[in-house]
């Protein structure tokens, strides 16, 4: 903050010195909006405009993005697509040769601000469609890790989510590949990874529920059955869970508590849902640690919840000794550990 509020003294005193410009407006927008200061943003993008068309030179693309993110923010979400869209079309041209639109980053980001903006507006076909485009773009001229790459995934994977059980799976698909990208990238942001994390979960959920329906018109399947379909769908969450809590504890203890809290719990529900009792309730005593540091906020149907689960991991890690005990004594069990985990679920 101390460094945008520095450069916005620099370039307002530029403006005293040597008079507005498109170029110098759009630079002034932008710190405004980097600033949350979206009132001035808008008033600076919308004079960069009105220079554009007196003849000052300036980024015709960048201005109008500017201008389009900052009223998508405001929620003119109505206002900003159109001058999104002509952002977009403006960087097309720009790239065109010969009739060809090269791939460009700028155009990625570009298709994903006008994706978004038409996701606000109840337009999901085409918002997916140019966050598929978006995505496609990323991959190619950014790379398969890039945290450009990475949102894209997120932000097309949570809309199709949305878009009914035929796209299930390639949400599903797509939220993963985010999650297993955003716990990996440097820069590691809590909030993204366990909202991520939380959707993963409510996908895989539905797809077991859908698979359960099915079965059930077909010949009887045990509850044991139901368990370890579970334990194959969501064991493969493991170790990103192991890996983001690793990156929680090592770098994110003085976060927020409440956002720290519904990480663990998230984290330590995934982990039930694996059949891993030992992992889930050492998560899930973490959730209840930053829990009890919550104020201002009811947590009690949350902090339940985890007591909840808690109890369910010790009533099978219970289950499990004893059927280890009994092995070893050639009792005759021939259960392997991995195999009689979460019989009481």
């Amino acid at each position: 903050q101390y460094r945008f509020r520095e450069a916005l003294e620099l370039f307002l005193r530029q403006q005293e010195l040597v008079g507005a410009s498109a170029a110098l407006c759009e630079n002034i927008g932008h710190t405004y909006s980097s600033l949350g200061d979206l009132a001035r943003a808008e008033a600076y993008f919308e004079r960069a405009i009105e220079l554009l068309q007196q003849g000052s030179f300036g980024n015709h693309g960048g201005i109008y993005m500017g201008l389009g993110l900052v009223r998508e923010r405001l929620g003119k979400v109505s206002e900003a697509l159109p001058i999104l869209q002509q952002s977009l079309a403006h960087y097309e041209r720009e790239h065109t040769s010969n009739g060809h639109v090269a791939d460009a980053s700028i155009i990625a980001k570009a298709h994903m601000s006008v994706g978004k903006a038409q996701q606000k507006l109840k337009n999901p076909d085409e918002a997916a469609r140019h966050m598929t485009e978006a995505l496609r773009l990323f991959r190619k001229t950014c790379g398969e890790d890039s945290p450009l790459t990475a949102n894209a995934m997120g932000c097309l994977g949570k809309l199709q989510a949305t878009r009914g059980p035929s796209r299930r799976r390639e949400a599903l698909g797509l939220l993963k590949g985010a999650l297993d990208r955003e716990v990996r990238k440097d820069a590691f942001h809590l909030d993204s990874v366990w909202e991520l994390l939380s959707k993963v979960k409510d996908v895989q959920l539905e797809l077991a529920a859908e698979k359960q329906e099915r079965e059930a018109s077909g010949p009887s399947t045990s509850r044991q059955t139901h368990l370890a379909a579970l334990e194959a769908a969501f064991s493969v969450y493991l170790p990103v869970i192991r890996e983001a809590c690793a990156r929680v504890a090592l770098n994110h203890t003085t976060s927020d508590p409440g956002t720290l809290a519904v990480f663990y719990k998230t984290a330590g529900e995934l982990a039930m849902l694996a059949q891993d009792y030992q992992l889930g309730a050492d998560v899930l005593r973490e959730a209840l640690r930053f829990f009890d540091m919550v104020r201002g906020f009811d947590c009690a149907s949350l902090v339940e919840g985890c007591h909840s689960l808690l109890s369910i991991a010790a009533a099978n890690q219970t289950e499990a000794s004893a059927r280890s005990e009994k092995s070893s004594r050639g009792g005759g069990g021939g259960r392997s550990h991995r195999r009689g985990r979460g019989e009481r679920r």
